[in-house]
C-alpha cells in the first residue's frame, strides 16, 4: 500500500491496482481505515426477520 500511496497522485489508484492485480476497493478500504473513517469496519450481513424457504 505504501507504493500506491506514494504514486496515487501521479498515476491514479485504478491503473496502479490493475497492474498490481489488487482490487481498487481494497485500496479505498485501506485508506478509509488509515483515516479512521466511519464505516471502515468489516461488512456484516443482516439477518432477515423471516427464514427464507425454497419456492
Amino acid at each position: 500500500m505504501a507504493f500506491i500511496d506514494g504514486h496515487r497522485e501521479d498515476l491514479g489508484i485504478e491503473p496502479i491496482c490493475r497492474e498490481l492485480a489488487v482490487a481498487p476497493s481494497s485500496c479505498h478500504e485501506h485508506a478509509a481505515r488509515k483515516a479512521g473513517s466511519v464505516g471502515a469496519g468489516p461488512f456484516r450481513w443482516e439477518s432477515t426477520e423471516t427464514p427464507l424457504r425454497p419456492a
